[in-house]
């Protein structure tokens, strides 16, 4: 897995996100790739799991078959290690469209600062697997799931994968595939985090350990808490001021059903979902400060703030004050 502070930027940049669903707790963007018709699809939801669970979820690719949307056949070519290593996939898609296969390098590690794994997916050649006659290669598939801590027995899931399926296709049948295949990844791969043996591999596995070492660390958690406010906030006076805030900082790790850590997560989909994480952010800041609540919501609504706070303006502080 190559766990990434952002996903890499392009050339030209895509445009921006835009929800297209919002089901069973599974929220699903898109955006469109500059020079193509293809879109990039992003989904984030919460599984309720432990983080090593749903890691070894991931790492058993012959059970691919039971979970992931159309997977005939899901292989290991190559293992360089737990963390590293080169996968068939058949994909039966459903009439028209004709199946498909792809040799893909996967690739996981650990980003300590923001408490979170990513696994890395792109499409390679293998001398192992040539092209079948009958089927079409997918030669063009990037795609990226980022685990994130969120609470002890709850762990974040964003997956974000863009993908050219070859073969004259329309459009409007790719991008369907892509959204409904996503959320049903996902519901697939809550339901087999729910299994006692992923449950038990969890227990003995590496992540374990690093997970609990890491929520031992009263001062890796304040990092933790800042590095991810960095990554969408500009305002960096404000992100200070909140990860100072102890009790702020408390509700992120330590409740139990880490309700502040999935605000955060949630900031990995659209502006708006980004504006309601800063928005949670500030209000739980300002009660320390306001005895009213009016005019805490007042500020909190003001979108002319948040803008502030998230573009990193510089005028977020003296529009508050001007609020107090």
């Amino acid at each position: 897995m190559m766990l990434l502070a952002a996903l890499p930027a392009r050339a030209e940049e895509p445009g921006p996100w835009k929800m297209v669903m919002d089901k069973n707790g599974i929220k699903a963007y898109q955006r469109s790739i500059p020079g193509t018709n293809i879109h990039e699809i992003r989904a984030v939801t919460v599984v309720e799991a432990q983080l090593e669970t749903v890691g070894e979820v991931l790492r058993d690719v012959p059970a691919n078959e039971e979970w992931l949307p159309w997977c005939e056949v899901a292989r290991v070519i190559t293992m360089r290690d737990r963390n590293d290593m080169d996968v068939y996939v058949v994909l039966d898609l459903p009439w028209p469209v004709s199946n498909r296969d792809m040799v893909l390098c996967s690739k996981a590690t650990y980003d300590i600062p923001h408490a979170r794994a990513i696994v890395d997916l792109k499409t390679i050649t293998h001398p192992r697997k040539p092209v079948v006659k009958g089927t079409v290669r997918i030669t063009d598939f990037s795609g990226v799931y980022v685990i994130e801590y969120v609470s002890r027995n709850r762990t974040g899931l964003i997956y974000t994968y863009r993908v050219d399926l070859g073969g004259r296709i329309p459009v409007r049948i790719l991008n369907f595939l892509g959204k409904y295949t996503l959320y049903d990844t996902f519901m697939g791969l809550k339901e087999m985090a729910r299994k006692k043996k992923y449950i038990q591999a969890g227990l003995t596995s590496q992540d374990r350990e690093l997970c609990e070492g890491i929520l031992a660390d009263a001062d890796a958690v304040h990092r933790i808490f800042r590095n991810r406010l960095l990554e969408f906030v500009g305002d960096k006076e404000f992100i200070e001021k909140v990860a100072a805030d102890q009790d702020i900082l408390e509700a992120f790790f330590a409740d139990e059903q880490g309700c502040m850590a999935e605000i955060l997560l949630y900031g990995w989909g659209s502006v708006d979902s980004k504006k309601k994480a800063i928005r949670a952010l500030l209000r739980e800041h300002l009660k320390k400060q306001v005895d009213d609540p009016d005019k805490i919501e007042s500020i909190v609504k003001d979108d002319a703030v948040v803008e502030a706070i998230l573009k990193g303006t510089g005028s977020a502080g003296k529009l508050i004050a001007s609020g107090l």
